[in-house]
């Protein structure tokens, strides 16, 4: 009976510790959800003309034990991000999570900022709707992210995947998130898996440390003078 009980807790050490020590990278690609799905005029035309440049965007997410960080790989041509600002910003900005804190470590504004909050603080409502993404059954959640502008947010995780990150910073839920859709209009799709021994993942740590509502109040700011100085 020993004997057994020690074969079992050396079988759960080495599973804990081969979870532990995984090496994975995978990379997403962006797409824009169908026309319909933006409420104005100005709004669909812009989608038409930035979207053969945002879905050639390419993203990884790059996990080492139990953490993860995402960031751009593929940038946008360099003459269209000065006509999308927010896609330019997106292009610098990192995502870093582990078991304990996200970082949101964005370049804007001539400096580098430093978001720190606790991890898995994502309230998701998890269903029992399937679909298959890459070969692998994935199970749909999905969460309201509030702010001033809230986003919907639709994610497809994968439990045969036990990680639990995915793009853009979403993470907490019992799988590697494979899909993720915003209000329908934004989408991050992955594209590639593969297992790497030469991931290391490094913890943001140079910046101006700031709270999301004083960032998004810099930005407010930065937009009203933009938009004061354009109608003069």
């Amino acid at each position: 009976m020993k004997k057994i009980i020690f074969i079992f807790v050396l079988f759960s050490i080495t599973i804990t510790n081969s979870q532990n020590k995984v090496k994975l990278r995978v990379v997403y690609n962006t797409k824009l959800g169908p026309s319909e799905n933006y409420s104005s005029q100005n709004e669909k035309t812009f989608a038409l003309q930035m979207k053969k440049y945002i879905e050639d965007v390419e993203y990884k997410l790059e996990i080492s034990g139990k953490t993860s960080i995402f960031q751009t790989i593929k940038k946008m041509p360099l003459g269209n991000q000065f006509s999308n600002p927010i896609q330019k910003t997106k292009d610098k900005t990192v995502f870093y999570v582990d078991s304990i804190v996200f970082i949101e470590e964005i370049n804007a504004f001539d400096e580098y900022y430093l978001i720190i909050e606790n991890s898995n603080q994502i309230n998701w409502i998890l269903t029992n709707e399937i679909k298959i993404i890459h070969g692998y059954k994935c199970y749909k959640a999905s969460y309201t992210k509030s702010g001033t502008n809230p986003v919907n947010v639709v994610a497809w995780y994968a439990p045969k995947l036990p990680y639990q990150f995915g793009p853009n910073g979403y993470n907490g839920l019992p799988g590697l998130i494979l899909k993720v859709i915003q209000n329908e209009k934004f989408i991050y799709l992955v594209s590639s898996i593969n297992w790497d021994e030469d991931i290391f993942v490094i913890k943001p740590t140079t910046g101006i440390k700031i709270t999301r509502e004083d960032f998004n109040n810099k930005v407010k700011q930065a937009l009203n003078k933009m938009q004061s100085y354009n109608k003069n």
